[in-house]
């Protein structure tokens, strides 16, 4: 007999099963957060880095409820497997710039992939690799927020003298 917190479990099989469902509802309900508040902070970063003179940008600063690709509502989360979440961007290309051509933009693939990798020719800045989403991901590694999310999480769960 194992026991945790207020519930009992017949075997360590049990106990696994219970706390990698614990697990994975932190990762959705408090992680994402973490990594889409990066993800954003990285996308107004890459943003910033020119102005546009074509078109109106949807937000460069507070991009909550824009529908650009640091708008966090656009940002889908997926549980893909027992402790591990894909966090996805998946803003859609800002229908007030059609009047444009693109310059190469890639209507088959997202406007994610689009700013990740580059289209078209690359000459101008709007059309050259702005990995963003690499750049979160190195922030999330050096920060550890992440990491400091999910501890939260378990300690909201099972206290503090059990969680280090």
């Amino acid at each position: 007999m194992i026991r945790l917190t207020s519930k009992t479990f017949k075997s360590v099989s049990e106990l696994n099963n219970y706390l990698q469902q614990k697990i994975n509802v932190i990762l959705i309900d408090t992680v994402s957060d973490v990594v889409r508040d990066e993800l954003e902070s990285s996308a107004i970063e890459m943003l910033n880095e020119y102005n546009p003179i074509l078109y109106k940008r949807r937000s460069s600063t507070n991009s909550l409820g824009s529908g650009g690709i640091a708008d966090k509502e656009t940002m889908n989360t997926e549980l893909v497997s027992d402790g591990v979440i894909a966090i996805t961007p998946n803003a859609e290309r800002n229908k007030d710039f059609n009047n444009f051509p693109g310059w190469g933009y890639d209507e088959n693939k997202s406007l994610a992939e689009n700013l990740v990798f580059g289209y078209g020719n690359r000459q101008y800045p709007w059309n050259q690799p702005r990995d963003f989403v690499d750049d979160a991901r190195n922030s999330l590694k050096s920060g550890k927020a992440h990491i400091e999310a999910m501890r939260d999480g378990l300690k909201e769960i099972f206290g503090n003298e059990n969680v280090f």
